[in-house]
């Protein structure tokens, strides 16, 4: 395994998890459930949406350092497939819960850009799984080459996004003046 191809990797799970465990604010398992019910198809208070996007980013933060980790002391392409694919199932698993929660009117879109932000970078992670399952060393470089520029249009995208909520009043990671 190439050492740039792993390095690649890791740096975009790392850009990831800051980026996300930044939006997420603090993973405090201790913190009390949201008082409204996303699921009943009322829009939340800004409050209550922000505590609601931070039981979803934090973890996936948290998750995704983690896994950034196991990436890093990937020594085979099989590692690096399922090192993938579990980033991958977290991002596919954070997505979900996202889709179930529904934000108040005014960030609607914001909120659906998230889950397309998300859902972008899952899908850029696509040819490097591919490519690490079937053991081609050639096409991972390649792929991995590619994950640079989808990790900035992700960085991108998520500081628009957070920048918005935070204008919107949304008080992502304890503040209502940054994300």
């Amino acid at each position: 395994m190439p050492n740039k191809t792993k390095a690649v990797l890791l740096a975009l799970v790392a850009i990831a998890a800051m980026l996300i465990a930044g939006c997420g604010g603090d993973d405090d398992s201790s913190s009390s459930s949201s008082s409204s019910d996303s699921s009943s198809g009322e829009a939340l208070s800004n409050e209550d949406y922000a505590k609601q996007l931070e039981d979803v980013l934090a973890p996936l933060g948290s998750d995704l350092t983690t896994l950034g980790t196991q990436l890093q002391g990937a020594k085979s392409p099989d590692e690096i497939a399922s090192g993938v694919s579990d980033v991958q199932g977290k991002l596919d698993d954070s997505i979900a819960s996202l889709e179930d929660i529904t934000p108040p009117e005014d960030v609607a879109d914001e909120h659906q850009e998230l889950i397309d932000a998300l859902q972008g970078f899952n899908d850029s992670l696509d040819d490097v799984a591919t490519a690490a399952e079937d053991g081609d060393e050639q096409a991972l470089t390649e792929a991995a080459a590619a994950v640079p520029q989808a990790a900035t249009e992700f960085t991108t995208k998520l500081s628009d996004i957070a920048q918005r909520f935070a204008d919107a009043g949304v008080p992502l990671g304890g503040s209502t003046t940054t994300p």
